[in-house]
């Protein structure tokens, strides 16, 4: 409790440095290709955090950790409602993730684009989100048990070139329709996007704009899977999740706001 009271008088009295210093001490779990320039700026409303450093995510989970961990599981996947338990070291998932952001290479992904997973968590979800940040693309991440409304919403905020999906998921001994539910979406919206299904099973019907996970790891072929150094301000992740509620919340506002313009004209 001691040395929790002394970090936290520390960062309270000079919060530069304390983050300084924590950043220093934590190299060996995360490289900076360039050193930041300056930990905190602040130019209102936007603040950014090691201005000037340079960094790749992907990497520091991976490349950065090979010759310790090469070995090591990295990843340990388990559904109980399937039966399915799959463990993958350090090693296999660099090479998972590095054949995943040459697909995204091969279908015109690149810094600054955005992918969807309307996934259920897995390896291949985990592996997306690492290999965009490789390329410098963001991740948008919806969870798999939200309506196509809602989904769709998520879509217009962000706009992907990718959405990844699965034609089914077990929720709770349901199974929720997750390739169906990106379909109803995209006739909610004027979007255009091609979409990447996991399969699961062999009867789900695939129109024009999909593909299969297989057919999307094809696109690398001849594509390099290499990081690329990014800004440590850059985005990773997008979080439409805030949005969306803000998007909604305007929208209920709207409706209450018509509905007593209706009461005072009677």
């Amino acid at each position: 409790m001691e040395l929790f009271k002394e970090l936290w008088r520390s960062e309270r009295d000079s919060p530069e440095k304390f983050w300084d210093r924590r950043a220093e001490e934590a190299v060996v779990d995360i490289y900076w290709f360039r050193k930041w320039d300056r930990v905190f700026e602040w130019s209102f409303p936007k603040f950014t955090w090691f201005r000037g450093g340079k960094t790749n995510v992907a990497y520091n989970c991976l490349d950065y950790k090979l010759e310790r961990f090469a070995s090591k599981p990295a990843y340990i996947y388990e559904n109980p409602e399937l039966g399915v338990r799959r463990v993958v070291t350090y090693r296999e998932f660099y090479e998972i993730v590095k054949q995943y952001a040459a697909a995204l290479r091969g279908l015109g992904v690149g810094r600054g684009d955005r992918i969807m997973l309307y996934l259920p968590n897995s390896i291949e979800a985990a592996a997306l989100i690492l290999a965009a940040a490789r390329i410098g693309a963001i991740s948008v991440t919806v969870f798999a048990g939200f309506s196509p409304r809602a989904v769709a919403d998520r879509i217009e905020l962000t706009t992907p070139k990718l959405i990844f999906t699965q034609d089914v998921s077990m929720r709770r001994g349901r199974a929720v329709p997750l390739k169906e539910n990106v379909d109803a979406a995209l006739s909610l919206t004027n979007h255009n996007a091609r979409v990447v299904v996991k399969k699961t099973k062999s009867d789900v019907e695939l129109g024009e704009r999909d593909m299969t996970l297989e057919e999307f790891l094809k696109e690398g072929q001849g594509e390099s899977g290499d990081y690329v150094e990014v800004d440590a301000a850059d985005p990773h992740l997008h979080h439409a999740h805030l949005r969306h509620y803000c998007k909604t919340q305007a929208r209920r506002t709207r409706l209450r706001r018509v509905s007593n313009m209706e009461l005072l004209r009677r």
